[in-house]
């Protein structure tokens, strides 16, 4: 079915003083669509607004199908082509892709992309997520379903298909494990125990001790040059990439920033610069090389267990870090400290700590609020109780 064309009806136009109502105040509406077979209508009772998007949706209905015989293996594929092709993503961006096409193909690749509707996607997730040698967690189930959902939208968006099935299906839940983080007795007492190796000139310790201290991601501490950190602060320049130890951008133009650094930081890093190899960057292994990413987490995996930080991975000294310094900052300041684009990824990174909740509530009776709080009035306001009204 063909549509030509579509309108809104009002239908309560009156007040009940026989007034004509503006169309702000009128909840009551007909939708019409004009076809090639006639034309359709439907009742509709809500806001101006929401009848619009009825409106849309009728229109959806009555469509028909967009002919598009190209198998959803042909469509993705090209999708992911044209993603590499548009430039600004990462090379781990780009893998991701490649592989989530590959495995969505396993399940859609044959079928018609017009032919796909959210039974099917349903049916595929399943298959996909209980149908392997083991199955697949929830965490990577959402992967999945963000990628599909991705290339049906940009389909419908291109007019290559009527809907995107996907709008119809809950995604996959994600169930990754919260990482824990070090209290702030067990990063002093690491920062102590690596502090020594640092200052002896092992970059690979002064890594864990900008991590633990200015909270960088391991590729941030691994591409720092030697002019990136001076007497008081770390400039966060580039990221060193984890698949290929290419030293290039942030992960996000938000990594670019400045990270004042504490007192015993700054102690460190300078007996550590005194004694480091020549090396193009900051933390230099023994021999004056780049430290690889892959090369650090084998040294750090090694001396864990000693250090009483056995199942901890590098990258959560930068979760015990972000949540020491949350109980320090506004929400704005730490997005810039943590190098995040937005606040959101602070429900992932800053992990709840009771003893600050039972340390506030100490706070609060050590004296009377009336002698905590100050209250600063305007030249012209008035005082309280005097002139107001509540």
């Amino acid at each position: 079915m063909k549509v030509i064309g579509s309108t809104i009806q009002q239908l309560d136009k009156r007040r009940k003083d026989g007034s004509e109502k503006p169309r702000s105040e009128c909840r009551k509406w007909r939708l019409w669509v004009t076809t090639d077979q006639g034309r359709k209508s439907r009742r509709y009772e809500g806001t101006y607004t929401q009848a619009q998007k009825a409106l849309k949706a009728f229109v959806a209905e009555l469509e028909e199908s967009v002919p598009n015989p190209d198998t959803f293996r042909a469509y993705a594929e090209s999708w992911r082509t044209w993603r590499e092709k548009s430039g600004g993503l990462s090379v781990g961006t780009l893998t991701n892709d490649k592989r989530n096409v590959s495995v969505l193909s396993t399940v859609l690749g044959d079928e018609r992309m017009d032919a796909i509707t959210p039974e099917k996607v349903k049916k595929a997730l399943v298959e996909l997520k209980t149908g392997g040698k083991r199955e697949l967690s929830g965490t990577y189930m959402n992967n999945l379903f963000t990628a599909l959902n991705a290339i049906m939208q940009t389909a419908m968006d291109d007019g290559r298909i009527a809907r995107n099935p996907c709008a119809k299906v809950k995604p996959p839940k994600a169930d990754t494990k919260e990482k824990a983080a070090l209290t702030t007795a067990q990063m002093d007492k690491l920062y102590e125990t690596v502090d020594i190796l640092a200052r002896q000139g092992d970059g690979r310790a002064m890594a864990v001790l900008l991590m633990l201290d200015a909270g960088l991601r391991t590729g941030e501490a691994l591409g720092l040059y030697p002019e990136d950190v001076d007497a008081s602060t770390v400039h966060v320049r580039r990221a060193m990439k984890e698949r290929d130890g290419d030293i290039g951008k942030t992960k996000s133009a938000s990594g670019v920033r400045d990270v004042p650094m504490t007192e015993r930081l700054r102690a460190s890093c300078e007996a550590y610069a005194a004694v480091r190899p020549k090396c193009r960057t900051f933390c230099a292994s023994t021999r004056g090389m780049p430290l690889r990413p892959q090369n650090f987490k084998r040294w750090w995996d090694r001396h864990a267990p000693a250090w009483e930080c056995a199942g901890f991975t590098p990258h959560q000294l930068r979760h015990s870090n972000l949540t020491k310094m949350a109980r320090f900052m506004s929400p704005f300041d730490l997005q810039r400290w943590a190098g995040w684009s937005s606040i959101g990824p602070a429900k992932v990174y800053v992990h709840a700590d009771q003893s600050s909740l039972e340390a506030a509530v100490l706070r609060s009776q050590i004296a009377p609020i009336s002698n905590q709080v100050s209250i600063v009035r305007t030249k012209n306001a008035p005082e309280e109780g005097k002139g107001q009204t509540a």
